[in-house]
């Protein structure tokens, strides 16, 4: 299981030499030019491998070569990606160029494209296993730890039930888990709601505001 939530990314060939090592073979990115020319940046040899199975832990703070990590292990290695959509930031920057000031500037100069063609730049990866946070497990985020993450815990669900080896306490923990999964979207839906009814529901004059704005009137028309 990898733990990319709040991963923004890095340097693209590491990035690509990070996933020769799990991947077996297969292309892994191109950088795609204003012109649509498509230039390979990095394949996999399959000399090193996992064939285990594999889940991805992302969040809307996953970006760039995070994302890229990510996607690759779902189609090449048939990885799960479990949390919630990723950034969308499938751009590739120059290296900084250093002006005169002192300053630096750093330069888009080509778009990202997965190996098999796809491009989440702009939208984010789609999670195969949604599991987002509610507003109490967000405050307390810093503090979980592995034994009690609720996304962790989600992941490693995910995990077992891909292998095929899930334990009892693996299904106690996957039934909890999709308990506050459950507990998570009402939380959500009921927020959303909350916030349409405010929005829909017009505001209620007092008999003591109706009596002052008539008081007005008739002093501006004396």
């Amino acid at each position: 299981m990898f733990d990319l939530r709040d991963n923004g990314g890095g340097l693209l060939d590491d990035a690509i030499q990070c996933i020769d090592l799990i991947a077996p073979e297969g292309t892994l990115a191109f950088a795609e030019d204003k012109n649509g020319t498509q230039t390979l940046l990095g394949t996999s040899t399959s000399e090193s491998r996992i064939d285990l199975p594999v889940v991805c832990l992302v969040n809307g703070s996953t970006a760039s070569a995070a994302e890229l990590f990510a996607s690759s292990l779902r189609t090449l290695n048939g990885a799960r990606l479990v949390g919630t959509t990723t950034q969308g930031k499938g751009t590739i920057q120059s290296s900084p160029q250093r002006l005169s000031d002192g300053s630096a500037v750093v330069v888009t100069v080509a778009k990202l494209v997965c190996g098999d063609g796809s491009c989440f730049d702009g939208t984010g990866l789609t999670v195969d296993v949604e599991r987002p946070l509610t507003a109490d497990e967000q405050t307390a985020y810093y503090d979980y730890t592995v034994e009690n993450d609720p996304q962790i815990q989600r992941a490693v669900s995910t995990a077992q039930q891909m292998s095929g080896t899930t334990t009892v306490s693996g299904v106690n923990e996957a039934a909890s888990s999709e308990a506050a999964d459950s507990a998570a979207a009402e939380s959500v839906a009921e927020g959303d709601a909350e916030a349409a009814s405010a929005e829909s529901t017009p505001a209620e004059t007092t008999p003591a505001e109706s009596e002052a704005g008539e008081s007005t009137a008739s002093s501006s028309q004396e």
